[in-house]
Formats: C-alpha cells, sequence, structure tokens
C-alpha cells in the first residue's frame, strides 16, 4: 500500500471554506460507485473509504 497526506475541505453555499481537516499516512480501504441510468435524473453517488493514521483538524478557519 501507498499511503499519502490529503486534506477534506467543506464549503459553505457561497463557496467559502469553513473548516478543513488534514489527514497524513493514508490509503484507500473501499470504493462503490452507484450503478448510472441514462433514462433517469438519480445522481451518481460514488463513496471512498479511508484509513489514516492521523486526522487534524485545520484550526486557521473559524469553528462555528
Amino acid at each position: 500500500k501507498q499511503m499519502r497526506n490529503g486534506s477534506l475541505t467543506i464549503y459553505d453555499q457561497a463557496s467559502k471554506e469553513q473548516i478543513r481537516f488534514d489527514f497524513f499516512r493514508a490509503w484507500p480501504t473501499s470504493y462503490t460507485i452507484t450503478d448510472l441510468n441514462s433514462s433517469s435524473s438519480d445522481y451518481e453517488i460514488e463513496e471512498l473509504e479511508i484509513v489514516c493514521e492521523e486526522l487534524v483538524r485545520n484550526l486557521k478557519f473559524p469553528q462555528n
């Protein structure tokens, strides 16, 4: 497995960044995708589950 670092960023409806979590030494454990039907108006949903060794809330963003 190859571990990676990254971040998860949450935005409000005005596209303003509200909070960020930085993760370290992470790798994917599962990936699923819904079936896509071209005659339907349903959304396609993708899920990616990751495991990380460290998760840190980035405190430079305001806490609500």
